[in-house]
């Protein structure tokens, strides 16, 4: 049998099985806006849309369809942070409701120094701790390595005995997906959390239907309900709850896992957490307004209610590192800004952590350690933006923490105030940002990169007569036209990528060498009704024909930029034709 395929033969087979297909590549479509706070700003005009829609929000007669109902009721705080523009830390915004205003406790007008619950984002602080103090190495490990009271004889014994519906075998349980929440656990802080039997009598029991029991079936731990309860009785509580899923079956999420991690992280380094994160973590960002406890000096505090609310000096202690730290929207901005320039852990670590571990039900929400992933459409072209995100809300306390790795960029939302409809405020507001200012920041990406890529290269000799031509239309950086050696070479790339346009995307940037690279994709075709097997090969296949073909070891899709120290291209070397073509236009 002859296996020898001549290689034009193989590119029309590509061709054949549609890899002239649509959903472009995973990651940015451009290089990351640099200007994201300047008057000029595309990023500048979106955030006066969005403070806007705030103040028409928060306007006492305001009837328009954005406004929030009570929104003014509530104190909030908003914040960008971008890691190419230092200023745009300073793009805030602050509400302080009129209970704050009078509080006799903590401030009367919040700024981005304005201390208050993060709750859960708490979880993706613990998250990175591991990563700083550890590295990622230890995802695998299973937590009863680190925290053996899991697996005692007794424990180890009633597992084999009970089954895997009544008993969490920890064997099977990992760090990393306690930190995904995977592990299948209960979902409270502690066993004793939410269980109504602490607030009903008996015979408000069997007038709902339930059967009579009585509160000593419970530890100490579980009738004092305070969350003060040792790590050693904790963990016991922890081995009488029934699993929710069996380990990596689903997602099921758990403020448990979080403070089981904790336990293993003070475990493995024989430090407490408090030290931990105020070593690796709060000092070296400078971060001097987070805490791990309640802050010695509550001055800065946000705290609705006055006097009267003592939620926000609440311990949380073993469950400290699912909910327990506090912080303010300066202090968020630098952790946000360190985890996307990778300045506490390697950019190998940061690329590996900002990624799902699994899916969810809904086609637009996946799970990471510990992030909330949005997958957010933007564009006619079906482009998919992933933000990866934290929330949080405990008691008055509700909190965002969205990153934006393909812009480089992210923002943070801490609200505070009384009543249950404190996560749904941060919602809105988290809702009406994210429509408002993502878009914006691909636009402001598009235009940079119109500036700083468009044009005509051509060779410098002058007997040879090669250039190319690109533009920024729509999707990315599209190939206009190709002249090698006075040779048309679009025909020969329209073998492989059909009659669409080529559209480069951005893949590795080398600031050593001042050197981008970017490979190339078929552009969107001809809108189509496939099924999913079909629109798999015909419109999501950018991603399995990369390197596809190659010309002498030089891979057609393989375009590398020499940049100036402004982010300004000089010149293109396309692998194909291993011409270094210069920027004249």
């Amino acid at each position: 049998m002859n296996l020898h395929i001549p290689i034009l033969a193989l590119v029309l087979v590509g061709v054949q099985r549609g890899t002239a297909s649509w959903a472009g590549l995973l990651g940015p479509s451009y290089p990351a806006p640099k200007d994201v706070h300047s008057n000029s700003s595309a990023v500048t005009a979106a955030w006066t849309n969005f403070t806007s829609s705030m103040e028409a929000s928060i306007a006492p007669k305001g009837d328009t369809e954005a406004k929030f109902p009570g929104l003014a009721n509530f104190t909030f705080s908003i914040g960008m942070f971008s890691v190419n523009d230092p200023s745009s830390v300073k793009v805030q915004y602050h509400h302080t409701s009129k209970d704050v205003e009078k509080s006799a406790v903590g401030v009367n007008a919040v700024d981005g120094d304005s201390v208050y619950r993060v709750a859960s984002v708490s979880k993706a602080f613990t998250a990175y701790l591991l990563l700083v103090e550890l590295g990622s190495e230890y995802w695998t490990r299973a937590v009863s390595e680190f925290v053996p009271d899991l697996v005692s004889p007794t424990n180890v014994s009633n597992m084999s005995a009970s089954g895997s519906i009544r008993k969490v075998d920890w064997r099977e349980v990992t760090l990393g997906s306690l930190a995904a929440h995977v592990a299948g656990i209960t979902r409270n802080p502690a066993p004793y959390a939410n269980d109504i039997l602490t607030s009903l009598s008996q015979k408000d029991a069997l007038a709902q239907g339930l059967p009579p029991l009585n509160t000593s079936i419970f530890s100490p731990c579980q009738i004092r309900q305070d969350l003060s309860c040792p790590a050693k009785e904790y963990i016991s509580d922890i081995i009488g709850q029934p699993p929710v899923f069996l380990p990596w079956q689903g997602p099921a999420y758990s403020n448990a896992a979080f403070a089981l991690l904790g336990l293993a992280i003070e475990k493995i380094t024989n430090r407490s957490l408090d030290s931990l994160f105020n070593d690796d973590i709060f000092t070296p960002l400078r971060m001097t307004s987070t805490s791990y406890t309640v802050p010695y000096n509550s001055s800065n505090a946000v705290v609705p209610g006055g006097a009267t609310n003592v939620s926000f000096a609440v311990e949380y202690n073993t469950a400290s590192a699912s909910g327990g730290i506090y912080s303010t929207i300066e202090d968020l901005s630098r952790l946000g800004i360190a985890i996307l320039n990778s300045t506490l852990i390697s950019p190998e670590q940061t690329r590996e952590w900002l990624k799902p571990v699994t899916h969810t039900a809904d086609l637009q929400f996946s799970v990471g350690r510990p992030w909330e992933i949005l997958r957010m459409p933007l564009g006619a072209d079906g482009r998919v933006i992933d933000l990866y995100t934290k929330a949080g809300d405990v008691s008055q306390y509700s909190s965002y923490f969205i990153l934006s790795p393909d812009h480089e960029t992210g923002f943070s939302i801490l609200i505070a105030g009384i009543g249950p409809k404190v996560p749904f405020a941060s919602a809105f507001i988290a809702d009406t940002l994210a429509s408002t200012l993502i878009p914006a920041l691909e636009s402001q990406a598009a235009h940079e990169t119109a500036a700083n890529f468009a044009g005509l290269y051509r060779a410098d000799h002058t007997t040879l007569n090669s250039s190319i031509t690109l533009a920024v239309q729509g999707a990315g950086i599209v190939i206009e036209s190709w002249i090698s050696n006075s040779t048309n070479v679009l025909p020969l790339l329209q073998t492989v990528f059909g009659d669409v346009d080529i559209i480069l995307y951005p893949s590795i940037p080398d600031r050593t060498s001042g050197e981008i690279a970017f490979r190339a994709v078929g552009g969107p075709g001809k809108a189509q009704d496939f099924g999913p097997f079909t629109r798999q090969l015909r419109e999501n296949g950018g991603w399995t024909s990369l390197d596809l073909v190659q010309y002498g070891g030089g891979s057609y899709d393989s375009f590398v930029f020499n940049m100036d120290q402004d982010g300004r291209a000089l010149a293109v070397t396309p692998a194909l034709t291993r011409a270094s073509l210069q920027r004249v236009i």
